[in-house]
C-alpha cells in the first residue's frame, strides 16, 4: 500500500501532466473549431475527435503518469518513463489532428434532384483527380452511414465516381412550397421532427435543404443569397 507521500508526488507528477494536456486538448479544439465550423461541428465528426482528444490526453496520458512515476526511481528512469508517455501522447495527438484535418469538408456537395447536401473532404479530390478549391467556405467529409434511402445511396455513388462534377454548393435552391411533391413530402416529414419552437421559426418560403453529416442529419434554412442563415439538428434515429 502507497504511504502518503508517495501518492503526493504521484499527484503532482500527474498534475503538471494533466495541465500540459489540457493545453493539447485546448489546441486541438481551437483547430477542430476552425475545420469543422458551425453544424459541421456537431454532425460530421469535429465532436468525435474532441471526445478522443479528451480520452487520450487529458485522462490516459495523466494516468499513465499516476501508475508509473515514483521518486523512488533515478533521475533517468523517471525521464525514460515520462518520456515514453508524452512520445507516445504526442503521437496519438498528431494522428487524430491529421485525420481530422484529412476528412475536413472545403466545401458542400449539392444533388438539386434529391435537395441533399453533403461534405466534400480532401480526400474526394485525390480519388476524382480533382482540383483541391482554394475556397475559405469550409464544410465537410461524406462517408457511408447505416439506413441510407436509395436516393442517398445514388448520391454517395455519384460523389465516388471519377467523372464526378466538383464539390460545389449550388445555388438552385426552391422554398419548401415550390418544391415537388416528392422533396415537399420528404422535407415536410423530417421538419416534424424538430421541436415545436424550432419548426414555428421555419416558413413554408424558406429555401431549405438536408445535410447529410456522418453522424447527424441538419436542416439548413438559406437566406436570399443561398447562405445558411439558420440550421436545426434532427433527432438521432
Amino acid at each position: 500500500m502507497m504511504d502518503k507521500n508517495t501518492i503526493r508526488t504521484k499527484l503532482q507528477a500527474t498534475g503538471i501532466h494533466l495541465l500540459f494536456s489540457l493545453l493539447l486538448v485546448l489546441i486541438g479544439f481551437a483547430l477542430l473549431l476552425m475545420w469543422y465550423p458551425a453544424w459541421l461541428f456537431w454532425s460530421d465528426g469535429g465532436i468525435q475527435v474532441l471526445w478522443l482528444l479528451v480520452g487520450v490526453d487529458l485522462i490516459l496520458g495523466p494516468a499513465l503518469t499516476f501508475v508509473v512515476y515514483s521518486a523512488k526511481k533515478s533521475v533517468r528512469e523517471r525521464i525514460l518513463d515520462l518520456s515514453l508517455i508524452l512520445i507516445i501522447q504526442l503521437g496519438a495527438f498528431g494522428y487524430g489532428m491529421y485525420q481530422a484535418y484529412d476528412q475536413r469538408s472545403l466545401m458542400l456537395w449539392y444533388d438539386r434532384t434529391v435537395n441533399i447536401a453533403a461534405s466534400c473532404p480532401a480526400q474526394f479530390y485525390r480519388i476524382t483527380e480533382q482540383p483541391v478549391p482554394n475556397s475559405s467556405n469550409l464544410l465537410q467529409i461524406f462517408q457511408p452511414k447505416a439506413n441510407l434511402s436509395a436516393l442517398e445511396v445514388e448520391l454517395q455513388r455519384q460523389m465516388s465516381m471519377k467523372e464526378a462534377a466538383p464539390c460545389v454548393l449550388n445555388a438552385q435552391f426552391e422554398s419548401l412550397a415550390a418544391q415537388n411533391s416528392l422533396q415537399t413530402q420528404r422535407h415536410a416529414s423530417k421538419i416534424k421532427l424538430l421541436s415545436a419552437a424550432e419548426q414555428a421559426q421555419i416558413s413554408a418560403e424558406d429555401p431549405l435543404v438536408l445535410f447529410v453529416g456522418r453522424y447527424r442529419e441538419v436542416v439548413l434554412v438559406l437566406d436570399p443569397q443561398y447562405q445558411v442563415s439558420a440550421y436545426y439538428y434532427l433527432p438521432k434515429q
